[in-house]
């Protein structure tokens, strides 16, 4: 859905201050970091994207740009190893892909152009150590929950200020409400 219009830029103007350190979980092509940015350009942001096309255009949009660091891997409940799903055009996108096998991947018409890929996962706990994040935006196409679980001592030692997530259909295939 379209972010003038449900809100989500609207809670970012009122969420974001000077010098705030961000996560942007699920970052893909950087669209949501380039408005934060827009929004607060005194902000330092961490990306977190693991499928190769849309990370090669977030190293290429914020080459250079001091305020953005890149990372190209998931994040999610336990560091390892997982599976990516998503139709073969979109596999080179994040915006479709899953480490949930959508339901409409799986409808005959789509079977022959299913596709995946193996990406490696982190942790948030273990990316922030013991230091702390002022706004974390996780849209991981129905991983969420698995990020925050990944995040759980930070969570609960209050070193998280803020989190904005996705939630929609995805969250169906991934078995989570």
């Amino acid at each position: 859905s379209d972010p003038n219009r449900n809100g989500e830029y609207r809670f970012l103007r009122k969420a974001l201050r000077p010098n705030m350190s961000v996560m942007d979980v699920g970052a893909n092509v950087g669209e949501h970091s380039t408005t934060m940015l827009g929004l607060e350009p005194s902000l330092s942001i961490s990306c977190f994207e693991p499928m190769p096309a849309p990370l090669t255009s977030l190293r290429r949009r914020f080459d250079g740009d001091q305020r953005v660091q890149i990372a190209g891997y998931a994040l999610g409940a336990s560091p390892g190893m997982a599976t990516m799903f998503a139709l073969d055009e979109s596999l080179t996108s994040s915006r479709s892909a899953s480490l949930h096998r959508r339901e409409r991947w799986t409808a005959p018409a789509n079977k022959e152009i299913h596709r995946s890929a193996e990406i490696r996962i982190e942790t948030v706990d273990r990316e922030l150590g013991e230091a702390s994040v002022d706004f974390m935006k996780v849209d991981v196409e129905g991983h969420e929950l698995a990020v925050l679980q990944g995040a759980s001592k930070a969570l609960r030692e209050a070193r998280i200020g803020c989190v904005q997530f996705e939630y929609g259909g995805t969250f169906k295939d991934a078995n989570v409400s």
